[in-house]
């Protein structure tokens, strides 16, 4: 993306003048080579590495590979441009700071873009979904319900011979290649059959001499796949390689310093904040200022887990006596565990639950190694039998201070929505979706999504 390079030079530019600013040793005339030689560079990388935006690509696997290309760049650019020293001038400082400055204004743009203008900067796939009626209404309405998509469809394919979901056109199986011919960028997304009905594997043979990319949609493949899924070949034959990168030690070892950085490094900057929070919140109310309970950790050991103290001290009679007197709302409390509005919550609980506010004094949790910054949603005891058979992969790993629940969707969520959630990142995880999901949890903090 050209928007990628401008950000880049935005950023060198920027450090420079902060350079002259401070009164450093900066010469930005002498920078001339960088600035001109920068587009050589990055069409030359762009274009080894595949930069273009792929919709098919995840937000973590697009954000790790524009990581390493940031890094590769300005690499090229200092070894280029800066040595030897005495011919350009160019201090290695200035490409450190940039490159640092890069890292997080590319992604940030890029995101914003999409936001502001999805028409110019959202890259869309054109594609027809393949399947019966009924799984094809199930994604179709999937997708609607997740807003702002990267799949367009343009029509799909069914044994009914109808309209299919939402208007969308009908094509006729047999059509498929002529489909295929005018629109070679479109895609095909292929629902197996579970109970071995029309559309089978020998469907993906047939399209697979006009389509050049096939889609098969996970559910309908009976398996729970990560993203980290690969084919290779051994001994002749074909096998999918499953990776579980949160059994990875030496991922784990990483991902334990990363906490305690994190924790200490944000906990000193919120400290007088969280001095004031507390002083709100005894003025508000009688009762502690922080609450404990009993949740469960990795490998289903119990710890205490530590929030700022939003309700009164007599909630649960406050919860029992509107349960009693209110049906709609007893009915609410059982398929959410939460009900709006709360009778139990404070004035200042309110808000502090609304930003997302009264969960940090977790940090403590996270220093004290009970959780970490992200993972799954941290549950008591009677919560265990709503995860069923999902629970023994949730419990593998630490509970979260964040985590995928938190960014998608929260309180619009059911349960059975939650747990899927919290399995989803324990197959999925890996240093990138931590980072995207802590990104995402500071928008959805200033937004005041929370409960």
């Amino acid at each position: 993306m050209l928007l990628d390079l401008v950000t880049i030079l935005c950023c060198l530019g920027l450090v420079l003048c902060g350079f002259k600013i401070a009164g450093l040793s900066c010469n930005p005339e002498r920078y001339v080579w960088s600035v001109l030689g920068s587009p050589l560079i990055y069409l030359g990388l762009a274009y080894l590495t595949d930069l273009h935006d792929n919709p098919l690509q995840s937000p973590p696997e697009e954000l790790k590979k524009l990581n390493r290309f940031i890094s590769l760049f300005f690499l090229l650019d200092t070894i280029f441009f800066s040595f030897p020293p005495a011919t350009f001038g160019t201090s290695q400082a200035v490409f450190l700071t940039a490159w640092g400055a890069a890292l997080v204004g590319v992604p940030l743009v890029r995101t914003g873009a999409r936001a502001l203008f999805p028409t110019i900067f959202q890259c869309q796939l054109p594609c027809v979904v393949i399947g019966r009626s009924d799984a094809v209404s199930a994604l179709v309405e999937r997708l609607s319900q997740t807003g702002r998509t990267r799949l367009r469809l343009i029509a799909v394919s069914t044994e009914a011979n109808s309209l299919g979901p939402q208007n969308l056109p009908h094509q006729p199986f047999t059509r498929l290649p002529d489909l295929a011919a005018t629109r070679p960028s479109c895609h095909a997304i292929l629902l197996l059959d579970p109970k071995g009905r029309w559309p089978t594997a020998e469907t993906m043979s047939l399209l697979r001499g006009h389509f050049r990319h096939i889609l098969l949609y996970r559910p309908c493949l009976n398996v729970q796949l990560p993203l980290w899924t690969r084919c290779i070949t051994l001994s002749g034959e074909i096998f999918l390689s499953c990776q579980f990168k949160l059994l990875d030690s030496w991922r784990m070892h990483f991902k334990r310093v990363f906490d305690i950085v994190f924790c200490i490094t944000i906990g000193l900057v919120l400290l007088p904040f969280l001095a004031v929070f507390s002083l709100l919140i005894r003025l508000d109310s009688p009762g502690p200022i922080i609450f404990t309970q009993t949740r469960l950790g990795q490998h289903k050991k119990p710890f205490k887990i530590f929030k700022f103290r939003t309700m009164y001290i007599n909630a649960e009679d406050r919860l029992h006596t509107i349960l009693h007197e209110n049906n709609y709302l007893k009915q609410q409390w059982i398929q959410h565990q939460k009900i709006i509005p709360d009778p139990r919550i404070t004035r200042v609980g309110g808000w502090l639950r609304k930003t997302s506010l009264d969960e940090l004094p977790q940090l403590l949790n996270v220093l004290l190694g009970d959780m970490t910054l992200v993972g799954p949603r941290p549950i008591v005891a009677v919560e265990v039998p709503r995860y069923g058979r999902d629970y023994a992969t949730y419990s593998q790993v630490k509970p979260g201070l964040t985590g995928l629940w938190q960014v998608s969707g929260r309180t619009q969520t059911t349960y059975a929505q939650r747990v899927t959630l919290d399995v989803t990142y324990v197959y999925n995880w890996s240093i990138y979706t931590d980072i995207w999901i802590l990104c995402r949890t500071i928008l959805e903090v200033l937004r005041c999504t929370g409960c």
